[in-house]
């Protein structure tokens, strides 16, 4: 998921959730600003309003660039802002 999510959606969500779907969600995280129009400071959003909602919230980090998003400090702050965001699952 790219898109910025909205309180809607999100309710759309949970409530499929909590009718049985077995729901997980992916959120494609890159921090490649150069390369990518839509920026990634609206997926954090999208995994804190779906880990608060309580909806199964994967961060999905790729594509893992040499050398573009692969230094130490790229990644310590993809982690970082995952922490903050109460993500706790990232492939």
């Amino acid at each position: 998921m790219k898109g910025k999510l909205n309180e809607r959606k999100i309710a759309e969500l949970k409530e499929k959730k909590d009718k049985g779907l077995n729901l997980v969600t992916l959120v494609s995280i890159s921090e490649l600003p150069e390369m990518e129009d839509t920026g990634s400071e609206h997926r954090y959003e999208n995994l804190r309003m779906l880990v608060e909602a309580g909806i199964p919230a994967i961060a999905c980090i790729r594509p893992m660039m040499p050398p573009f998003n692969t230094f130490e400090e790229v990644i310590g702050k993809i982690f970082s802002k995952l922490k903050e965001a109460g993500c706790k699952m990232a492939v």
